[in-house]
């Protein structure tokens, strides 16, 4: 993978308690790069398993947030 650069786009929800729910993220945009789209997948499950996100506020009405996170690899 040295040498490889992409775009990978992943969509997760963030649940009022600060969890992931099963079933995510999922990949929303495809680097066309099997490798670089598991690592960005690797690295969004590594980051969940260390900690969870912060609680949401109790004043947000909703059970969840939706996000988008997007990961740009550029050659070195």
């Amino acid at each position: 993978m040295l040498g490889e650069k992409g775009w990978v786009e992943l969509q997760f929800r963030i649940m009022r308690d600060g969890s992931v729910p099963p079933g995510y993220p999922i990949l929303v945009r495809s680097s066309s790069k099997e490798p670089l789209d598991r690592a960005a997948i690797f690295l969004f499950a590594l980051r969940i398993r260390l900690s969870r996100f912060p609680p949401r506020s109790p004043a947000r009405t909703s059970n969840c947030g939706q996000f988008t996170f997007t990961i740009y690899r550029r050659r070195f």
